[in-house]
């Protein structure tokens, strides 16, 4: 990273961007679920719908009912509470798995996993998350190529998103990045993957809604930002968008792609300009897009930081703030003990 330009704390520019923090604080208190998620959850409950008899279906659902639990449980380190209420999730499927027919089955290990991996992430069993995350993301690929359900291209995505958050917690910065870009790459400029390990091939998605793709186009780009947040090696990311090529596509993702070029210009030095382009992405609230938010948080508190003085303490707080929410990212509270 190039030593930042200076410029006197007392700029409107940081007036400016801590109003805006502070509205985005305001606005990140509303836990509505993001338009892109309710929208791609009818297309998904249709398409399932068509796929097995009712009775499965609602069985299923009732079920996640019960991993939502275990999820919130373990997203608020209590860990022994979510192992029972997972233990007794799968009592309940184990009971009934038999008597679902096989897209049935197929389709409570695609739903139900990912839950029963989060957990393993959280009990630092990274392995064990890894090998749940990739056999349900090979049931994934079989659904959506053998049995028509082209949606669940969309919940592989999701899943080779959980790989990369357990690359950047381990700090496996090439892997990281790597994989990253190869995702953004994917969504965006519609290269194919190199196998179908994690990925199917990208026509794949075109039955989705637009918005989820954008959806996860912001989400990859902030978790990726919030492990890059301050750091100057983040150049080596590789990303077309990021290098600011043209040949990104016009209208899609713009907050992700304003994080890119906000985060160009702090890599150049170019604070002021990096400041006055994250207001706006931190006007929007976490509440759409939690991981590009914060990602943003964590960059602007960095160069607040360089300036010293009244803008050093705004980073504080901003940190401080930010950190309170619900959606805040482990890796935001490195960042404070780092202070």
């Amino acid at each position: 990273m190039r030593s930042p330009s200076r410029f006197p704390p007392g700029s409107p520019v940081v007036e400016r961007v801590a109003s805006a923090f502070a509205f985005g604080v305001n606005s990140s208190r509303s836990r509505a679920t993001p338009a892109a998620l309710r929208e791609f959850g009818s297309v998904m409950d249709e398409s399932i719908s068509r796929a097995i008899p009712a009775a499965e279906w609602s069985f299923i659902r009732g079920c996640l009912a019960g991993a939502e639990r275990s999820l919130q449980s373990a997203r608020q380190s209590r860990l022994e509470e979510a192992s029972r209420q997972s233990d007794a999730m799968w009592a309940e499927v184990d009971s009934r798995i038999q008597s679902l027919s096989l897209v049935g089955r197929m389709l409570t290990d695609v739903f139900l996993g990912p839950g029963f991996a989060y957990l393993h992430y959280r009990l630092e069993d990274y392995d064990g998350a890894r090998a749940i995350i990739r056999r349900v993301s090979d049931l994934d690929h079989r659904l959506a190529t053998e049995f028509g359900l082209v949606h669940l291209g969309v919940h592989r995505l999701q899943l080779a998103g959980n790989l990369l958050r357990i690359h950047t917690r381990l700090d496996e910065r090439s892997e990281a990045l790597q994989l990253g870009a190869m995702l953004l790459d994917y969504l965006e400029l519609r290269a194919e993957p190199p196998s179908n390990d994690i990925l199917s091939a990208r026509a794949l998605l075109d039955s989705s809604p637009g918005a989820i793709l954008e959806y996860y186009f912001d989400k990859i780009t902030g978790d990726l930002g919030v492990f890059l947040a301050g750091n100057g090696d983040s150049g080596c990311f590789r990303h077309h968008g990021f290098a600011g090529s043209d040949e990104c596509l016009h209208g899609f993702a713009p907050r992700a792609h304003g994080w890119m070029r906000m985060k160009r210009a702090a890599l150049q030095g170019e604070v002021e300009s990096s400041l006055d382009m994250s207001a706006d992405l931190l006007r929007t609230g976490c509440a759409s897009s939690p991981s590009l938010w914060f990602a943003t948080v964590m960059e602007v508190a960095t160069q607040f930081r360089y300036l010293g003085g009244d803008a050093s303490v705004m980073a504080d707080r901003m940190l401080a703030e930010a950190s309170a929410l619900a959606e805040a990212p482990w890796e935001l509270q490195q960042a404070i003990h780092r202070r």
